[in-house]
């Protein structure tokens, strides 16, 4: 998880990981979507602030797919939850066999690393879902 390798406060907090899949299943998120960390989240966000509930309507119409990877991820100890609500990795590791399917699998690991590491620099959790108006 990039997010822990340059977290400055901790590990990837639980919560962010509802945000996680609509930067990456959403054609107009993906599209628009910094290719370099230059761009802090939160000024990119003002920047294309219609997209803020884009964002908040993905994140909670997706939360069913996000609590179904979680589970798969924790079943096969590929994640595991600390005891202040942290993702890290597990002891399992992803096989990274190739073929056809897996160069677009990379794109998107490699997308969702640059998001964790963007989100990082963003803030808390409660401020990343005020910016983006999630509500819990």
């Amino acid at each position: 998880i990039s997010y822990n390798s340059n977290a400055k406060k901790g590990k990837f907090p639980y919560a962010l990981s509802y945000v996680i899949l609509p930067f990456l299943l959403n054609a107009e998120l993906y599209a628009s979507q910094q290719k370099t960390k230059r761009t802090k989240f939160i000024m990119w966000l003002y920047e294309n602030r219609y997209l803020a509930p884009i964002i908040a309507d993905k994140t909670t119409g997706m939360k069913a797919y996000t609590d179904e990877a979680l589970l798969l991820y924790l079943s096969m100890d590929m994640l595991k939850i600390n005891d202040q609500s942290e993702l890290e990795l597990g002891s399992a590791k992803m096989n990274k066999k190739r073929n056809f399917i897996r160069d677009g699998i990379d794109d998107m690991v490699r997308r969702a690393e640059f998001v964790g590491s963007w989100l990082n620099d963003a803030g808390d959790v409660v401020t990343i879902f005020s910016l983006i108006g999630v509500t819990v």
